[in-house]
């Protein structure tokens, strides 16, 4: 099983066949359909291939210690935004 989300959004081809397969149990033109054609691949393909997902994401994982968190603070009364 995956661990939260995957890194890079590709969709899942399995996950929409079994869509499909529930769709064609009352509606039978759902057989004609294949996921390929349900999805468009290249604006997520560019950007894989131009290393923008990857630049997403630290090259190794960070640990948090308890002594590496910051609380929130709420903004002061009077600050610019507010």
């Amino acid at each position: 099983m995956r661990r939260g989300t995957e890194k890079k959004p590709y969709p899942s081809l399995e996950g929409l066949q079994v869509q499909l397969d529930m769709i064609a149990e009352t509606d039978p033109r759902a057989r004609n359909i294949r996921p390929e054609q349900l999805v468009n691949l290249k604006i997520i393909e560019e950007l894989d291939k131009s290393g923008f997902i990857d630049g997403l994401y630290p090259s190794s994982p960070r640990v948090r210690s308890a002594n590496n968190t910051r609380q929130f603070e709420p903004a002061k009364k009077g600050a610019a935004g507010s």
